[in-house]
Parts: C-alpha cells; sequence; structure tokens
C-alpha cells in the first residue's frame, strides 16, 4: 500500500487495471505518462533496443516512486506522454520482459509483478514496479542506473547513486493496516456503518533500528466518518493542524523498531456513513506518513474498498 509520486498509489493502480476495458479508459479519455505512469509499444518482439528500454524503465521506476508500465500502448507523435492507442502485442513478448527483468537487473526487485490482459488473447502486459527498499538497481548491461525525473528516466548521477547505497543502511519503516472486522450493515438516520477495527503495526525491513518515529494518520472529515478513536495504544489529536480531515499523530521517541520485526502500534476503531461508503471504492479511508530518524519520510494508503 505503500503511495507516492503526486498521490497516485502504484499498487492500487495496478490492481484497477483488471481488464482490457480498464487499459482503454486510460487512453480514452487520455492519462498522460507521468512519475509513476509509463507506456511502450509491443507490436514486434522485443529487440535488443526493447530489452534495454525495459531494464531502463523497471530501473529507474524501482530507483524513485515506484509505477506501473503499459505494453501494448502507443503514444501520440506530437505529445510523447499522451497515449494514442493499441500498438498491438506479440506474445512471445511476456517471455522476453521477464527474461530481461531477471537477467539484466541486479539486485532483484521483490514484489515485482505483471499480468497480461485479456488473459487469453493479450493485447497488452501491464507491469507494477514497486518503490524498491534495496535501491538502487542497474542495468547490469548498460552498467548504469536509473531515476525517474517526471515522465522520463535519467541515468542517476554518482551523488545520487552514493545517496541510494547509504540508505540501504538505515531503517525502512513500513505502516501495515491489518482489518479485523469488516463494514457489513448500515443503520439509523443518517445512516452509518457499524464499528471497522484495524491494528496498525510498523515493520522495519531495513538494516538499522528505527527510533524517534511519528506516524501521522489523516482520516476523512466527520461527515464521512462520524466514529474515530483508538482502542489500544495512544495518539494526539492534530486537527487543528489541517482543514477537512481528522488527523491523528502516534510518537515513539523513547522505544525502537528492529530489523525484521513487527511491532503492534494501534487498533482503532471507526464507522464510515453511507454516502461515503457509496461514492466509491478508489477513495482513501487512511492516509498515513511516518517520519524517523535517519529515514525519508515513507507514506502508505488504505482504499476505503479495495
Amino acid at each position: 500500500m505503500t503511495i507516492s509520486g503526486g498521490g497516485l498509489d502504484p499498487r492500487a493502480f495496478y490492481d484497477s487495471l483488471d481488464s482490457i476495458d480498464a487499459v482503454a479508459r486510460l487512453i480514452d479519455p487520455p492519462q498522460h505518462e507521468s512519475q509513476t505512469l509509463e507506456y511502450k509499444a509491443a507490436a514486434k518482439p522485443f529487440d535488443d533496443g526493447a530489452r534495454a528500454d525495459i531494464a531502463k524503465a523497471v530501473c529507474a521506476m524501482a530507483n524513485s516512486s515506484g509505477g506501473v508500465i503499459i505494453y501494448g500502448v502507443n503514444t501520440a507523435r506530437d505529445d510523447r506522454t499522451k497515449p494514442s492507442g493499441f500498438s498491438g502485442f506479440d506474445v512471445r513478448n511476456v517471455e522476453l520482459f521477464d527474461q530481461t527483468v531477471a537477467t539484466r537487473i541486479q539486485k532483484p526487485i521483490i514484489g515485482l509483478a505483471r499480468k497480461v490482459l485479456p488473459a487469453r488473447d493479450p493485447q497488452v502486459l501491464v507491469a507494477y514496479i514497486p518503490k524498491s527498499l534495496h535501491s538502487p538497481h542497474q542495468d547490469t548491461v548498460a552498467c548504469r542506473y536509473f531515476h525517474r525525473s517526471g515522465s522520463v528516466s535519467r541515468p542517476m548521477q554518482h551523488d545520487l547513486v552514493e545517496l541510494h547505497f547509504g540508505r540501504r543502511l538505515g531503517p525502512a519503516l513500513n505502516l501495515v493496516v491489518q482489518p479485523r472486522t469488516s463494514i457489513t450493515e448500515f443503520s439509523g438516520d443518517p445512516p452509518i456503518s457499524n464499528d471497522l477495527d484495524l491494528r496498525l503495526s510498523i515493520t522495519n525491513q531495513g538494516q538499522r533500528i528505527g527510533r524517534y518515529v511519528q506516524v501521522v494518520l489523516i482520516f476523512p472529515p466527520k461527515a464521512d466518518v462520524p466514529r474515530l478513536s483508538a482502542t489500544s495504544g495512544g495518539w494526539a489529536d492534530i486537527d487543528h493542524l489541517y482543514q477537512g480531515a481528522q488527523v491523528r499523530q502516534f510518537t515513539e521517541n523513547t522505544g525502537v523498531f528492529h530489523p525484521g520485526l513487527q511491532t503492534n502500534i494501534l487498533d482503532v476503531r471507526l464507522a464510515v456513513a453511507r454516502p461515503f461508503w457509496d461514492s466509491g471504492s478508489g477513495k482513501p479511508l487512511l492516509t498515513a506518513t511516518i517520519v524517523a530518524d535517519e529515514m525519508e519520510p515513507r507514506s502508505s494508503i488504505m482504499l476505503l474498498r479495495s
């Protein structure tokens, strides 16, 4: 559930592309390429140049905010960020993509996923590249590191490569949200859901302990989430620092979060209003940011309905 790059959650976006019609809706009206989205033609089998481009694009996204690459979509000649239509798709490119990722990228990217749509008659290959905890990743044939700059994959300068290697030695804290109940009914006037219980935990996938940790939790306004409380653990109400949201802050300045472990920090109970529930699955129920010593802030999102 990691989110970055202008509010787009790459994993949730990847999961939402569950049919060829979903991809078509990116073409008309056009959703332009961005920090976390790229289109590539794939009508012909990937040659050496195309395979080099795969390694470059995948490394760049893993070394940056993560993202989604859709193979099988052309871009406009007058605007290379604008999708213009399906390019056609050679099914041999599925194996060629897998081979390229497996043999040309070092270290392997944990969590990378791909799918073809439709499954029985592929027209596109959709690849999800997570923001890597083990960057920088290198194209071993080109012997270069890449990062994402806007909608372009660019070579990384020495100081940026050095910074990425330094991050490997620090903590890498992520928020894990585990629903313990589910929303099944609404009652009252206005109608409000039964209680939804969430357990919030922090995992440390880095190499060093995490300390001086703050977690900012942003929930929708009270009209959308009329009941909100911490049933276990403590947080501070910081609504006054934000507009149009309910915001809580968890702080841990004495304990530490050890590498490889998951630590429960809060149990949260909330209920949602029926209009908010009916408004769509793509809305965030929780947006969180973790700040810790010797670590860049890390953000995550939980959608109202996945």
